[in-house]
């Protein structure tokens, strides 16, 4: 499980205005973003690197989450938490026995 921020145009309102604040925060401490992706991005880079089902949560799925039936909330937030399962090798090489290749 990990956090990750999205780039800066993906962001619109107080949710933009809050990553600008945070992302200066972290530079001035010596820890700047760097690295940044979309959903549809971090899910691929997992996938090409061996994990398998992922599962990506962020201020949307907060509110169906936490607070169902409620439009009116409003959770701000770049930052998005991403769980992933570890598909092991023997099922990434293709051999169906179970048995390591």
């Amino acid at each position: 499980m990990l956090t990750y921020n999205q780039p800066p145009a993906a962001l619109t309102g107080s949710t933009a205005q809050i990553a600008a604040t945070f992302a200066g925060l972290a530079a001035e401490m010596g820890e700047p973003f760097i690295s940044r992706f979309l959903p549809g991005e971090i899910a691929q880079l997992l996938h090409e690197h061996g994990f398998g089902q992922v599962t990506d949560f962020g201020p949307n799925e907060a509110r169906a989450a936490y607070f169902p039936g409620q439009a009116d909330i409003e959770i701000a937030g770049a930052q998005r938490l991403v769980a992933a399962t570890l598909v092991p090798a023997f099922a990434r090489s293709g051999n169906s026995t179970g048995q390591q290749a």
